[in-house]
């Protein structure tokens, strides 16, 4: 029977796990097992089965940990020689200072996730569907606010960096420094908690290259990071959803890889920053009853 390698958290220790099996030496050495964080396993539990051959544990640390981490009851079922790599939370919204929650935030048919679900929403065209009831005196109002007036972009990065940093301080991973010297440079994220193809490579080259993994598997780093990279190159996990990002805050910081006509998807549409924020203005807020 092969050992186990077990991925409990969120779409990003998914993504990991994924690629980590898309190797050509993992591919066929280890049986590779998820379950999302939220799944209670109260009445779906990890089968004793594959807890008794799991040898490697890769989970996210941050506010769902109690639902990620197994139990003890679960843990007594695994090999004594069992590891966990925790990987911290990976937020960053630096790029995206004006979020924040949309009242008119449902669950619908077709969306799952609801339109306006919190790392897609912009607090000032939130205020601008409040006061204006006409869509192109809400676009005309929000075009002309000064952000950098309003926000203070420096003090609110320099907060998401030590929020970065602290968030590292029990985990096996780390990404501030990396996120803190590149995000000018490439692009990391597509929305404040998806990162892109370039992060997620740096974050399997940890996982591969960790003492823990090497406990489990030794073998060509430098191999199973380009079949690693190979893999997110054609599959790249969280780039279908990206938010676009307001010009004055691409601008206040030099974005090296952003322009004013830079395309994001989104909804299965595709939208520059002005067309987002107009379509994202056209709903009415509901009625104080919440009608």
């Amino acid at each position: 029977m092969k050992p186990v390698v077990l991925a409990l958290g969120t779409c990003i220790s998914h993504a990991a796990l994924v690629a980590i099996r898309e190797t050509e030496e993992c591919r066929d050495k280890f049986d590779f097992q998820y379950q999302f964080g939220t799944v209670d396993r109260t009445t779906h539990p990890i089968p004793d089965e594959i807890l008794s051959r799991t040898r490697l544990i890769i989970q996210d640390l941050g506010p769902w940990q109690a639902a990620t981490h197994l139990s003890e009851e679960e843990r007594a079922v695994l090999p004594e020689d069992a590891v966990s790599i925790n990987i911290p939370t990976l937020h960053f919204n630096t790029l995206w200072p004006l979020l924040g929650v949309d009242p008119r935030q449902k669950i619908k048919p077709g969306l799952p996730y609801g339109r306006y679900p919190m790392p897609w929403t912009d607090r000032v065209a939130m205020e601008m569907v409040r006061q204006y009831p006409d869509l192109e005196q809400r676009v005309a109002a929000y075009l002309a606010y000064d952000v950098e007036k309003h926000v203070d972009l420096d003090h609110f990065h320099t907060m998401q960096v030590i929020a970065m940093f602290q968030r590292e301080q029990a985990s096996d991973l780390q990404f501030a420094a990396m996120v803190t010297t590149n995000f000018t440079k490439e692009c990391l994220y597509y929305e404040n908690h998806h990162p892109s193809v370039e992060l997620m490579v740096n974050l399997v080259t940890q996982i591969l290259g960790s003492r823990k993994f090497a406990q489990l598997h030794r073998g060509n780093i430098p191999a199973m990071v380009r079949d690693a990279r190979s893999y997110f190159a054609v599959h790249d996990p969280f780039a279908v959803e990206q938010v676009p990002i307001h010009p004055a805050v691409a601008k206040h910081f030099d974005l090296k890889w952003w322009s004013e006509d830079r395309i994001y998807p989104i909804l299965g549409r595709l939208f520059t920053f002005e067309s987002y924020i107009r379509d994202y203005m056209t709903e009415d807020m509901p009625a104080e009853d919440g009608s």
